[in-house]
Order: C-alpha cells, then structure tokens, then sequence
C-alpha cells in the first residue's frame, strides 16, 4: 500500500505528500516493468485495515474501522465485508477532515487545520513545540 490517493485501475498515486509526491506517480508501470509480475496497489490505511481484519484484532468480523497514526493520519473502512474505497479511493482518508479551520496549521495537502496536522507523529510534536515556546518558563522542548 502506499500513502496519498491511489487509482487501483491505473495503479499510480498522487498527492502523497509525506513522500513528497505531489504530481502523479506511476507505481505500477515502474513496478510491472521492472520485475515482470502483475501488480496490485491500494492506500496503505486501506490495505492495513484487511490486515487487521483478517490477522488481527478484526478478527473477520465484516465490519471494522482502523485507525492509523504515523507521520499523517489515514483510515480504512470495511462494511458487510467490503473495503469502502469511497470517491477517488479517499473513503478512509480522515487525515485531511479539518478540526481547526482558523487557527489550524498548514497541511502538506495545502490546507490548514487538518487532523493530520495535531495528531499525527509530526503533528503531536508540531504542537508541543508550539505550546512550549508559548509557555514562559524553563522547557526543555523549546
């Protein structure tokens, strides 16, 4: 799986921004070519979620919501035992719902005030650091 959005039916991605992919990156072209072998892509919230259901704590139940938290925020959604891929693959993709529409931080998407901006990895920082230079006292985050 990758992060950003990815068309399963051209198999590129785009707009992985953590990658610093922002133009369209043709995956499986490169991938097919170099090894010779059929291949198959997914968002990698979305392929964790069928992890998780079939192996994990899903335990094949035909319903399951993942959460994963890492350098962005993403999600993947099964119901009635269908992945819900959504408009554009985007069905999971809760990393980019806006929390803080005026006072947010910009997002590698562009926009300000996504979740992925408080509560991812680099978020959860973002923020400390944020708190700590606006606290007066001795810190050692500053």
């Amino acid at each position: 799986g990758s992060p950003g959005a990815v068309d399963r039916n051209l198999k590129t991605v785009t707009g992985a921004f953590n990658l610093n992919w922002a133009a369209t990156q043709e995956v499986g072209t490169i991938i097919e070519a170099e090894l010779g072998i059929p291949f198959a892509i997914d968002n990698d919230a979305n392929v964790a979620a069928l992890g998780e259901r079939w192996v994990g704590a899903g335990n094949n139940n035909p319903d399951v919501v993942f959460v994963t938290l890492g350098t962005g925020v993403g999600g993947g959604i099964i119901a009635d035992g269908n992945l819900i891929h959504g408009v554009a693959g985007a069905g999971g993709e809760i990393g980019h719902i806006i929390v803080e529409p005026d006072t947010g931080f910009e997002c590698t998407c562009g926009n300000k005030g996504c979740l992925e901006t408080v509560a991812s990895a680099t978020g959860v920082v973002r923020v400390a650091r944020h708190l700590a230079e606006e606290y007066e006292g001795i810190s050692s985050i500053k």
